[in-house]
């Protein structure tokens, strides 16, 4: 029996070749194996919206409009932990209805409104906030440096979707990351910083959206300020927010 002879080419990259000596029989057998690894991947454009909520209430009103079959609602309740739900394409109206009420109350803020293109398999990343800088002195050689730490402030996402099909379904894999500067430690100056991470797989139809709840977070008005409209206590500037989370992935085309 002859083997096949196998020749790489390792440079350069884009014109490696295989050559192989065998039957007819086997070389259709090589050809149609190396037709499967030879596949363009789809191309996915990632959008995001990330909405600051004043209440769990008001998160929950929200969440409700994604659970209507028929007359029937069905509120979704945060207490348990992270919730994720599956948005079909008509109902995206009734949601954005909701925040835009709610946003002309002052009880709903879009903090922003990204997107990314990425590969099937591969991860798109966003970050919504800003990098802020810390000063940290350090004691070397008998005198003092100073070197600036980056802290990332706000909600960072990851999102990976798979699905090379053109009409089907597609699988994302989510994963939000809060974090916020909680308080500033008085005697060092240095921030302590509240962090919520969560992770969703998700299977959605072209056109749905996949909602991430329960990230609430606290924060300190007297170091951010308020953005919402809410009664501020008398005694405790610590307020509570939510966080929601709208992903959407659309097949844009294919790689190469």
């Amino acid at each position: 029996m002859v083997m096949p002879m196998v020749i790489v080419h390792p440079y350069p990259l884009y014109v490696n070749s295989l050559l192989a000596v065998q039957t007819p029989a086997l070389l259709d057998k090589i050809s149609a194996d190396l037709k499967k690894l030879d596949v363009r991947r789809a191309q996915f454009e990632i959008r995001v919206e990330a909405w600051e909520i004043a209440s769990t209430g008001e998160l929950n009103q929200t969440l409700a409009a994604t659970r209507t079959v028929g007359g029937d609602r069905q509120n979704l309740d945060l207490a348990t932990g992270n919730v994720s739900v599956r948005v079909e394409k008509g109902m995206r109206a009734q949601i954005a209805v909701t925040l835009n009420a709610l946003s002309a109350k002052g009880r709903a803020r879009l903090v922003a409104s990204p997107y990314v293109t990425a590969l099937s398999g591969e991860a798109g990343t966003l970050f919504l906030g800003q990098t802020r800088y810390i000063k940290v002195l350090q004691n070397r050689n008998g005198g003092q440096t100073a070197q600036a730490l980056p802290l990332q402030i706000g909600t960072s996402l990851s999102v990976t979707p798979r699905g090379n099909d053109a009409d089907g379904d597609v699988l994302l894999a989510v994963s939000p990351r809060v974090s916020t500067v909680d308080e500033i430690e008085p005697r060092t100056g240095l921030p302590t910083l509240g962090i919520r991470e969560a992770s969703s797989l998700v299977r959605v139809k072209p056109g749905e959206t996949v909602i991430l709840a329960g990230l609430d977070f606290e924060f300190d008005s007297r170091l951010k300020g308020r953005t919402l409209k809410v009664l501020p206590s008398k005694r405790d500037s610590r307020e509570k927010r939510e966080m929601l989370v709208l992903v959407s992935a659309e097949r844009i085309g294919q790689s190469g």
